[in-house]
């Protein structure tokens, strides 16, 4: 169950809704099945993923984490990197033929194994956050057919290539599902109209460019298409599993905005429990309370926060002790060393230099 309250939920979700978009985009997160063909396109391409990975400081071992996590923007900057080095045209339509049938995850199981594709297409609605925190999908009919549509926000932050490789990963996943490619009438794309090879590469008549939000209108007959791999048994299973993550998912995402706030309120000035109360527009006591059923406490995700962000720091960075320091909200830099010693064993000059090390 999720661990607001009723009123605290409504309010806290209301927050949520008024976050600035950047901002969003920049603390969001993908499936790591979806991570993980994103980057096998990189490398299918003749490129060395494994060093890009490392260079934007993604763990290629959190790809194989079925319930895994990936943040976006390691992955925006795995991409550009991407696209800078590679001599292809676009990268990200390259990515067809190395389609993984279980690159979508649970969610893609549950469309695998329902009846027909109408139905498969519905159930992409409804656990798309399972793929994207911030994706947002619904389906309306349109003279007969159907329009899938897809928002994201800000697209400007999203490299082209990254995008693409969406597109044609999807549509490709919908040829798993029917065994050829679905009948379309129409594709609307967020960005503006690329060369005309890319175009071509998109097997699309109709293209409108720099549309508020991505969609595909499906032709109605390709709508009642039975799927190949229907069993009934296994959708049971596998709608099960994914109601179970979508409620988790929720409960945890609430946590997650938590995190937010305090990482991006950390330099400086930690936030307190009584500050992170008032943004949330509830009681301290409330709020603690609310936590330990969730068996967490403020401390424990304050302590983490700084944690990952002293990692990042450490790692990937130029800043001196005390910068770092600052930059974690600590009043004193001797506050910083006592924490290296918890977290790490050891004080953070001791961490940097091993770690560069390896």
């Amino acid at each position: 169950a999720c661990w607001l309250s009723a009123t605290g939920k409504r309010r806290l979700m209301t927050k949520m809704a008024k976050t600035p978009s950047t901002n969003a985009i920049e603390k969001g997160t993908i499936a790591a099945s979806v991570a993980r063909y994103k980057i096998d396109v990189i490398r299918k391409v003749g490129l060395d993923e494994k060093r890009l990975c490392y260079s934007v400081g993604l763990n290629m071992a959190e790809l194989d984490d079925p319930n895994g996590r990936i943040p976006k923007a390691v992955l925006f900057r795995l991409f550009s990197l991407a696209s800078a080095e590679s001599k292809m045209i676009s990268l990200g339509l390259q990515c067809d033929e190395y389609l993984d049938a279980g690159f979508l995850g649970i969610v893609g199981y549950t469309m695998m194994s329902c009846s027909n594709f109408k139905q498969a297409l519905q159930r992409l609605e409804r656990y798309s956050v399972l793929l994207d925190d911030e994706l947002e999908v619904w389906a309306e009919r349109e003279e007969g057919n159907l329009r899938l549509s897809a928002r994201i926000g800000s697209v400007e932050r999203y490299p082209f290539d990254y995008m693409m490789a969406g597109i044609k990963g999807f549509l490709s996943f919908c040829k798993v599902l029917l065994g050829s490619y679905p009948i379309t009438h129409e594709l609307n794309v967020m960005y503006g109209r690329p060369n005309s090879y890319e175009e071509g590469t998109l097997f699309f008549k109709n293209i409108n460019f720099e549309m508020p939000f991505f969609s595909i209108l499906f032709d109605a007959d390709t709508l009642s298409k039975p799927l190949r791999s229907f069993n009934p048994n296994l959708d049971r299973v596998h709608v099960d599993i994914a109601e179970a993550m979508l409620e988790n998912f929720n409960s945890v995402k609430s946590v997650d905005y938590i995190r937010q706030l305090i990482s991006e309120s950390l330099s400086g000035r930690a936030l307190s429990l009584g500050d992170l109360a008032i943004r949330l527009s509830v009681s301290k006591r409330t709020l603690q309370r609310e936590l330990e059923v969730q068996e967490t406490s403020f401390k424990e995700i304050l302590d983490d926060v700084r944690k990952q962000q002293a990692k990042q720091y450490l790692l990937y960075s130029k800043k001196n002790m005390k910068e770092i320091s600052w930059s974690l909200g600590f009043v004193e830099i001797s506050s910083f060393y006592r924490a290296s010693h918890q977290w790490f064993g050891m004080t953070p000059k001791q961490y940097r230099f091993k770690h560069q090390e390896l």
